[in-house]
């Protein structure tokens, strides 16, 4: 918790650190005070130490009831903006310390920091970014996993946590030159079954293979046939990457032509914000285009579509 507090750096953060280290103390400070009171008073009593204890739990317990409300507020605000975003998301997901804001800032062109130290990354990250086929993406960052994390810490950071929960692709960042890899993949494998998210489309992508020799990469590409190995400190195969996010997004729409009458032009824009437009021609009393379109996109648009191509 002390490194988290450390690390904190945004409001939310903060309060959510605040209320963990709150809540872990309160029952161990009720505890003490039960216990100075057997030392302090008579039997049948009321111990000074609990006197002054209970005032401590009073106080701390309307402190965490403040934070509380202060983060539903927040969560409310981040609904808001979720609502608001019509691209597909992509949720960065992994054990702490194994490349992901490397990653996102490697994609997006990003400068978030960058630190070889646990939860150098605290605060949820999502950022904007242009597939090479032309389609634009959310890719989003939240805090890294670890074996045994306090249950207080996980509990607080649930509202940054959610992010995960609203991704249509979760990428599995794996720091392949950790020696205890396997292990730190069951971790984070267990915490997405917590989070009610192992159903998801999962991508695992193994980072830093720079760091490891050629016997211990043909190991790991047995044992996870469908991964993707990469370094993005060095630049290496993150084209397949890149083609990987690029096939999901077209995966998840189908092709049509639509005929669309100029008084409803503004779908247009909608076409190329959230679909993948290959033609587009103006006639006299119609907009012609062949687009690749999101599913849940095309059901709204139903009544322009002519013909299904696949």
């Amino acid at each position: 918790m002390d490194i988290f507090a450390l690390h904190a750096q945004s409001k939310e953060s903060k309060i959510q650190v605040e209320l963990a280290q709150l809540e872990y103390l309160l029952p161990r400070l009720v505890g003490r005070g039960e216990e100075l009171s057997r030392l302090a008073g008579g039997i049948g009593t009321r111990g000074p130490g609990e006197t002054k204890l209970e005032v401590d739990r009073r106080r701390i317990e309307k402190k965490i009831h403040r934070l509380k409300e202060k983060l539903k507020d927040i969560k409310g605000d981040r609904e808001v903006q979720r609502k608001s975003r019509k691209d597909p998301i992509i949720s960065l997901v992994g054990y702490t310390n194994a490349g992901k804001t490397t990653i996102l800032n490697f994609l997006t062109g990003d400068d978030s920091l960058v630190e070889d130290q646990l939860f150098a990354t605290l605060d949820s990250r999502a950022r904007s970014y242009e597939l090479p086929n032309g389609k634009n993406v959310i890719i989003t960052d939240t805090v890294g996993f670890i074996k045994n994390l306090p249950h207080q810490l996980i509990a607080s950071f649930r509202s940054t946590l959610e992010e995960i929960t609203e991704a249509d692709l979760i990428l599995h960042i794996i720091d392949a030159s950790d020696e205890e890899v396997t292990q730190k993949i069951n971790v984070v494998e267990k915490e997405l079954i917590e989070l009610g998210i192992q159903d998801k489309p999962i991508q695992k992508v193994f980072n830093k293979i720079d760091l490891i020799d050629s016997r211990t990469k043909k190991d790991l590409e047995i044992q996870y046939p469908e991964a993707i190995f990469i370094s993005a400190e060095e630049n290496i195969n993150t084209k397949r990457l890149r083609n990987k996010l690029c096939d999901f997004v077209e995966k998840s729409m189908n092709r049509y032509t639509l005929e669309i009458p100029y008084d409803d032009a503004n779908i247009i824009e909608t076409l190329h914000n959230r679909g993948i437009v290959e033609k587009e021609k103006y006639k006299n009393e119609f907009i012609f285009m062949d687009a690749f379109i999101p599913n849940d996109l095309s059901k709204k648009l139903e009544k322009y579509i002519v013909k299904n191509k696949g």
